[in-house]
């Protein structure tokens, strides 16, 4: 896994935070193979705990009505600059929004009917693992314009078991507009990557949302939980959400758009293998940057940067800690 998968870990050095998951494992290894009502009902509530600065609210599944994903999806809901994700399996696409994966309550804020909560300048970059029926596939609804002009990029023709959400304006919604077959890439990365990447073996392992890291509120969501309805009803699984952490929730939004653009390259690398009307080399006048002071490159800029973000200059939290590997 450490060298064919992007995955994360999290060390979180309290005493009250251990002891809730020390209760977590008591309570399964109480329910055996079952899921009793004193099992539910114990993980159906959680219990914010102080961390040196910021919170943390471990959830443990299964709940007996979505409690986790309620939770999350507030916070979801409430992103001002920008949200960064990696999904492993978040589940099928759920028309019941009691029942919607965190993915889906990721990508509706881009959609602007009936939600109060539409944002077509909020910065959303991500990679899931795979393709899922009707979200990420053709057909899913289309995302609005968004205001900065950004558009979206030519996706390859091939089906692709990673697939990337940029923001961009043309159906399908979703996370197509740049799309990966990793064993695809060929000449570009030679024998070693390819006999590598060609391997029957997950891309993204890892299960991470952040949200507005470079402001007041940054929030980090992570555990063995898939994300979805599946998971939070079904599954013995948990869900930390760490809130008021900037530099954690930087370290954490970094890591995902390094994993997202090494996709995304071998993505441009693919599509435009032979096509001479699309940028192969340096530009040798006094327009090399113009393309990146324009549409998505200029909001790009602008989220990493941190503007409007007052939170930016965070000072460092001792105690929460990630360990992140791609």
């Amino acid at each position: 896994q450490l060298c064919t998968q992007a995955n994360n870990g999290l060390i979180i050095d309290d005493a009250a935070v251990a002891a809730d998951f020390l209760a977590a494992w008591k309570r399964i290894e109480a329910a055996g193979d079952a899921y009793p009502p004193e099992l539910v009902t114990g993980n159906s509530t959680a219990t914010t705990l102080p961390v040196d600065g910021c919170t943390v609210t471990p959830w443990f599944v299964a709940t007996s009505a979505a409690q986790d994903l309620d939770y999350a999806r507030n916070l979801i809901s409430a992103a001002k600059q920008g949200i960064l994700f990696l999904f492993f399996n978040p589940g099928i696409f759920q028309t019941d929004p009691h029942k919607w994966t965190l993915l889906q309550d990721v990508l509706y804020r881009h959609q602007q009917q009936d939600n109060p909560n539409f944002n077509p300048d909020l910065y959303i970059r991500g990679v899931v693992n795979q393709e899922i029926a009707q979200l990420t596939e053709s057909g899913a609804p289309a995302a609005a314009q968004a205001t900065t002009g950004a558009g979206a990029e030519a996706a390859t023709a091939d089906a692709s078991p990673v697939t990337l959400y940029t923001g961009g304006v043309e159906p399908p919604q979703q996370l197509g507009h740049d799309v990966l077959v990793p064993h695809n890439i060929k000449a570009q990365f030679h024998a070693w990557e390819k006999e590598l990447l060609g391997a029957s073996m997950v891309n993204i392992h890892s299960k991470v949302i952040v949200l507005d890291p470079f402001g007041e509120d940054p929030v980090v969501m992570t555990g063995s939980h898939n994300l979805g309805f599946k998971a939070s009803s079904a599954n013995d699984d948990n869900l930390v959400i760490i809130q008021g952490n900037g530099p954690l929730a930087a370290a954490y939004a970094i890591n995902i758009v390094a994993i997202f653009q090494t996709y995304r390259w071998n993505s441009y690398v693919e599509a435009h293998r032979a096509d001479p009307n699309v940028w192969h080399g340096l530009v040798d006048n006094d327009q090399w940057q113009s393309d990146y002071l324009i549409g998505n490159n200029l909001a790009e800029i602008k989220f990493w940067l941190g503007e409007g973000a007052p939170g930016a200059a965070a000072s460092p939290v001792r105690s929460v800690s990630s360990t992140a590997s791609a």
